[in-house]
């Protein structure tokens, strides 16, 4: 038993680092891309493995995949949503991600070897000169090697990306959101 649970986070840990350096797999160009992934080592009511990532295109397409696994049984979903962001609604994320509070962030810095329970939230915002991105990470029990260099980026991070987190979890719970076949092509950079 003891095996699977190690089995499972160290894989768990190698995929979230996986993910945040794969690069983007791009249809086309996207306004945002944001990821977000919670990890938790302890029995919940819920899963401990959870990971949700939204893309938004220019003209408002939004895809919307929601991961979810129980680490004690292993079995993993996905399901995957679409939708069209209206004129208002693709304003109010440009304000966000135009705004001095997202655009004077440093380059998210990815935690090095996160073995403990952890949150992680990233953006990927295309500017024209190139891709931005942003990101904060949280975690309970053992810090990440390099916490002291990158934990005061990380928490800046995470009170300007207040609003943009808030947007995101605000779209993907209220939204009225089309239920789609999961992509072979891994729209949100896995297969």
């Amino acid at each position: 038993m003891w095996r699977k649970v190690i089995a499972f986070l160290l894989l768990s840990g190698f995929a979230f680092l996986a993910a945040q350096t794969a690069p983007t797999r791009q249809h086309g160009a996207f306004l945002v891309r944001m990821d977000e992934t919670e990890l938790t080592l302890h029995p919940t009511a819920g899963p401990n493995n959870v990971g949700n990532c939204l893309v938004v295109a220019p003209d408002g397409r939004a895809h919307l995949e929601l991961r979810r696994q129980e680490f004690l049984n292993g079995r993993a979903s996905l399901v995957s949503y679409e939708g069209i962001l209206n004129p208002k609604e693709l304003d109010i994320l440009q304000t966000i991600l135009d705004g001095d509070a997202i655009r004077s962030l440093p380059q998210f810095v990815i935690p090095a070897s996160p073995l403990a329970s952890f949150h992680v939230t990233n953006a990927k915002i295309s500017r024209p000169s190139g891709i931005e991105e942003v990101g904060y990470f949280e975690w309970q029990g053992e810090a990440p090697a390099n916490a002291a260099s990158a934990g005061e980026n990380w928490s800046r991070s995470a009170l300007a990306m207040k609003p943009l987190v808030e947007w995101f979890h605000s779209l993907k719970s209220t939204y009225p959101w089309k239920r789609v076949p999961n992509p072979r092509s891994g729209v949100c950079g896995e297969s």
